[in-house]
């Protein structure tokens, strides 16, 4: 009985590494048909009920973007923490390497968490920087005004 946990094991990552792109080509696939089948219709609505320019705008509005920028970070983190904890626990012989894999994520996420505040109070830095440099260069050019004009 004992033999057979390490074909378990291959056959468990075989499946897994097969089937998980697979189902995320057609999550998307999926996704992707019911957005298209969202748009066909609503463009259908807006010509057989002859909506005008402002209803329009006010219906496809500008959507709120959601915030992907670190979500590659977060995830490369989990899965490189997963694994790192997995290589500690099982060089060091503990059996519950599922622990490991747990801890060495959490600790991924804090250290994703982390650089993601550094970066993110460099990109405010960086734009409050570019804002003063467009009030200074607005007020530079108001002032030439104000003196050609006199």
């Amino acid at each position: 009985m004992h033999t057979d946990f390490p074909f378990f094991t291959g056959l468990v990552a075989v499946v897994l590494t097969l089937g998980i792109p697979i189902v995320v080509i057609v999550a998307r696939a999926v996704m992707y048909i019911l957005t298209k089948n969202r748009d066909t219709e609503l463009r259908k609505y807006v010509i057989e009920n002859h909506v005008d320019a402002e209803s329009i705008k006010l219906l496809l509005g500008d959507q709120p973007k959601t915030n992907r920028t670190f979500t590659m970070l977060r995830w490369g983190s989990i899965l490189l923490g997963g694994a790192a904890g997995y290589m500690v626990f099982s060089t060091a012989g503990v059996k519950m390497q599922i622990a490991g894999v747990c801890i060495g994520m959490g600790v991924a996420m804090l250290v994703a968490f982390v650089i993601e505040m550094a970066m993110l109070k460099r990109q405010r830095e960086r734009e409050r920087e570019a804002n003063e440099q467009v009030v200074q260069k607005r007020r530079e050019g108001s002032d030439e005004r104000l003196y050609n004009q006199k």
